[in-house]
């Protein structure tokens, strides 16, 4: 199917927000409806229920309890190699963003799939919410007309855009996932972050031990959470994307303390996330605190992608089927650009069959992935 003007309203194209109306009418910069019978319980709006998954709306008390089986999800095609992971882009906002779709289409050139993993767009802001919208779509077209694979996983500025929240590439050697789903505030260093952390602690507490050992459980109740940052009122947190973050940290420097202690402490809460929920894996992309890093945390890499904002800087991580490259990004004229030569670089373990078949919530792990992965590490 050729592309075509309007393509990313495509429905039978799947996992596509664009065929959801909301979206669109927000890209025309049609304010969504707030509350409505059967959303108040929840507190989301129609447009925040159009992108919640029925897992997120049980945490959410929106129903009486978890289902015993979910409904079966969209079909998702193989992820195609190479893979360009990137994070916190922000699109929407004045400030601290990656500016537009337009300027990524020179990372596309070293991409069959591209995976934003958190914080593509600002589309709860109330300020930002039809430029966000325009942008994710203009994404949309951007990659269908390069044949591109386009996987959003949501973050905390963008809780609902996705329904997809973690990838497992590699036979589950690589997690990939926003990195909001590590701390129960989950952003400590926000003025909302008590609020966020009591709205994650009731959630929580709502479930069965069993239930808070499923991956796909937990990080639907982070969603939840991040969620209850931008639900208090259409005026959001100072320090917001899109703000003054600095000029917010100088009037509330204890801020800045949470941020260092964030940053000190997000490659051990990563591992530890991973030791639980993926032990399978031995690295482990994130973004999230804005702060671009590789640590080695036992026989595990976290590596952060940074962010297009303050106080980050933007890195990509590449995967291919022998290699996985940590590199920075470079704005020309033309729009980002990758640097000549990778920051880091480390070679895979050999895979499976299909070297670039990904793990979904509710999928069986290989057996070659559940090796003791701090055994193997050199």
């Amino acid at each position: 199917m050729p592309p075509v003007a309007g393509a990313v309203d495509d429905p039978r194209r799947p996992g596509n927000p664009g065929a959801n109306p909301l979206l669109s009418a927000a890209a025309r910069g049609t304010p969504p409806p707030r509350g409505g019978k059967g959303h108040a319980r929840a507190g989301y709006s129609p447009v925040d229920r159009a992108f919640a998954s029925p897992t997120v709306q049980a945490a959410a008390g929106a129903v009486d309890a978890l289902p015993a089986r979910r409904a079966p999800r969209e079909y998702l095609p193989p992820v195609r190699l190479p893979i360009v992971i990137l994070s916190d882009l922000h699109l929407g906002a004045r400030r601290g963003s990656a500016g537009t779709a337009a300027d990524l289409a020179p990372l596309l050139d070293r991409a069959a799939t591209l995976v934003i993993n958190g914080d593509l767009a600002e589309v709860h802001h109330p300020r930002h919410r039809a430029a966000a919208a325009r942008e994710t779509l203009a994404l949309f077209d951007l990659c269908y007309a390069r044949n591109i694979e386009l996987r959003l996983l949501s973050g905390n500025h963008d809780p609902f855009l996705s329904d997809h929240r973690f990838l497992l590439l590699r036979d589950g050697q690589v997690l990939v996932t926003h990195g909001d789903a590590f701390h129960p505030a989950i952003a400590p260093w926000s003025p909302a972050a008590p609020r966020m952390r009591r709205t994650h602690d009731a959630a929580l507490a709502r479930l069965t031990p069993a239930e808070r050992g499923d991956l796909e459980t937990r990080l639907a109740i982070s969603q939840h959470a991040a969620y209850a940052e931008w639900s208090a009122s259409e005026d959001h947190a100072p320090g917001a994307e899109g703000g003054r973050p600095l000029l917010a940290l100088l009037r509330r420097p204890w801020l800045a303390l949470h941020v260092l202690a964030a940053w000190h402490r997000n490659p051990r809460l990563a591992d530890a996330f991973a030791d639980r929920f993926a032990p399978q894996a031995r690295f482990v992309i994130v973004g999230h605190t804005h702060r671009p890093h590789c640590a080695q945390v036992g026989g595990r890499w976290i590596i952060n992608t940074g962010a297009f904002g303050f106080p980050g800087r933007p890195f990509a991580a590449v995967l291919d089927d022998t290699e996985l490259h940590f590199v920075r990004l470079v704005r020309r004229a033309a729009g980002w650009t990758m640097a000549a030569h990778p920051a880091r670089a480390w070679t895979l373990d050999a895979a499976g069959t299909d070297l670039a078949a990904d793990l979904r919530p509710g999928d069986a792990l290989p057996e070659a992935a559940t090796r003791d992965r701090r055994s193997s590490a050199a």
